[in-house]
């Protein structure tokens, strides 16, 4: 059963990503972890440019790096959207969790006007 088009996998860390299979038709890698610090970002931006936040789904593993990138991107292309979803390994299964966009920035505001 197949309830998502792509799951986007921010790097290839050589684990198995069968599971995700159960749930999306396609896995893409968005980075190797072989690539140049100057072409991450790059490589990162080429491969999220089909990305549907609702269709779609993000794996986020690997370098820390690649990842916050991932989300940079990302938050650029919801600026129409108010949700996308990813998708998070634990006891041997994926587990997808919706993450709201709406209303996140008040949020920051507001732990930050509350921190000053």
């Amino acid at each position: 059963m197949t309830i998502y088009r792509t799951a986007y996998i921010v790097q290839n860390t050589g684990h198995n990503f069968q599971e995700l299979r159960k749930v999306c038709d396609n896995t893409v890698f968005l980075t190797d972890g072989l690539e140049y610090e100057n072409e991450v970002l790059d490589r990162i931006v080429s491969r999220l440019k089909n990305f549907d936040p609702t269709k779609d789904i993000i794996v986020p593993v690997g370098n820390v790096t690649a990842n916050m990138l991932t989300g940079l991107v990302i938050s650029f292309l919801l600026h129409r959207v108010s949700s996308f979803t990813i998708a998070m390994f634990q006891n041997k299964e994926y587990h997808l969790r919706v993450i709201q966009t709406f209303g996140m920035k008040e949020t920051i505001d507001e732990i930050l006007e509350d921190e000053s």
